[in-house]
C-alpha cells in the first residue's frame, strides 16, 4: 500500500515537470489524475490506521467506495474536463483535511502540539489558497459576466424607457 501511494507521488512529480514545462493535454493528464489517486489513498491510510489502532477490519465496502470515488472521478475528468474534477479534487482535499485533523486531535495516538499546527497550517494554506485563487479566477468571473450582462440589459432598458418618454413628452400637443 505504501509502495502505491509513493508511486503515485513520484508519477505526480514527473506528471507536474512534463506538464509545467509543456502545457500539453498528455503531461496535464499525468500531473492532475495521481493528485487525485494520491488523495484517495491518503483517505485510505487513514482509514486503515484508524482500524487497526481500534482493532477493528475496514470494511471491504469501504474499500470499494474508494476506488469507485477514485475511478468516477477519473471518468469525469476524461469526459467533462477539467472543472468539474476540478470540484471533486477539491472535495476530495476538504474530506483529507478534516479527517487528518479529526485524526490529530481526537484520535487514539494525539499528534504533539507542534505537530497539530503544521497539519492545521497545511491544510488551511491548501483550502485557503483554492479558496482566495482559483474560485475568484473561475467563479467570480463568470459573476462578473452575468453582472455585466445585467448592467447592458440595465442600460438597455433604460434608454428603451428614455425614449420612449421623450416620444411621448414630442409627441404632447
Amino acid at each position: 500500500e505504501q509502495y502505491i501511494c509513493y508511486a503515485l507521488i513520484g508519477i505526480i512529480g514527473v506528471g507536474s515537470i512534463a506538464f509545467h514545462t509543456t502545457l500539453l493535454r498528455g503531461p496535464q493528464v499525468l500531473d492532475e489524475l495521481p493528485m487525485l489517486w494520491v488523495i484517495v489513498s491518503f483517505w485510505y491510510a487513514l482509514a486503515q490506521s484508524h482500524a487497526h489502532r481500534t482493532g477493528k477490519r475496514f470494511p471491504l465496502a469501504a474499500r470499494a467506495a474508494l476506488l469507485g470515488y477514485a475511478s468516477a472521478s477519473s471518468v469525469v475528468y476524461f469526459l467533462y474536463g477539467f472543472e468539474p474534477f476540478l470540484v471533486s479534487y477539491a472535495g476530495s482535499i476538504v474530506v483529507l483535511v478534516v479527517m487528518c485533523v479529526r485524526t490529530a486531535l481526537f484520535g487514539a495516538l494525539r499528534s504533539t502540539d507542534q505537530a497539530r499546527r503544521l497539519l492545521l497550517g497545511a491544510g488551511f494554506v491548501y483550502v485557503g489558497g483554492f479558496a482566495l485563487l482559483w474560485v475568484p479566477k473561475h467563479f467570480l468571473s463568470r459573476a462578473l459576466k452575468v453582472f455585466e450582462g445585467l448592467g447592458f440589459f440595465f442600460v438597455e432598458t433604460m434608454t428603451w424607457v428614455k425614449r420612449r418618454v421623450s416620444n411621448e413628452i414630442a409627441c404632447e400637443p
